[in-house]
């Protein structure tokens, strides 16, 4: 009869992948994800010509969350592909909301005129995540309203138009 000594430490890489992941995914909490679409006007131009005209550009739209990617994201390249690719994993993350930022936008990032753009978005796990909109209109969900699974809004409510 052989015994197991339990007080031999493995570390964590030397324990198998089946079981890391598992690890992975226990660390996973639901989470508050704040997401806001906002607007941006660009500044009028004047047009040359007989009369002087003012052209005002398109408004734009944009995504802005304050919400930081989760921690088993920027843990590791092992813990952010299993997380986010595994077909099979329990709770996955995905780049969520790039499609709320409009045209002529088309889900790049605000940045001043010449600079470079991002595509933007925010970590979200449709399964476990809340999202939470603020004083955003809700109209602006449309696009994804089907996932959306918990939502947190806030206005106010008044009794002075009755």
């Amino acid at each position: 009869m052989t015994t197991a000594n339990t007080a031999t430490f493995h570390p964590f890489p030397h324990l198998p992948a089946e079981l890391r992941a598992r690890i992975w995914e226990l660390t996973v909490e639901p989470r508050v994800v704040e997401v806001r679409v906002l607007y941006h006007r660009p500044s009028p131009t004047n047009v040359e010509g007989s009369e002087p005209v003012v052209k005002w550009p398109p408004q734009t739209r944009y995504l802005c969350s304050p919400t930081p990617a989760p921690a088993q994201l920027q843990t590791c390249r092992e813990a952010r592909e299993h997380l986010t690719t595994c077909p099979n994993a329990v709770y996955r993350f995905e780049k969520a909301f790039s499609e709320l930022a409009g045209t002529p936008y088309n889900g790049l990032d605000f940045v001043s005129e010449g600079g470079p753009q991002q595509e933007r978005y925010a970590w979200f796990n449709f399964d476990y995540d809340m999202l939470s909109i603020g004083k955003t209109d809700l109209h602006e969900f449309r696009a994804i309203a089907y996932q959306i699974r918990r939502l947190r809004l806030r206005r106010v409510i008044s009794d002075e138009g009755y």
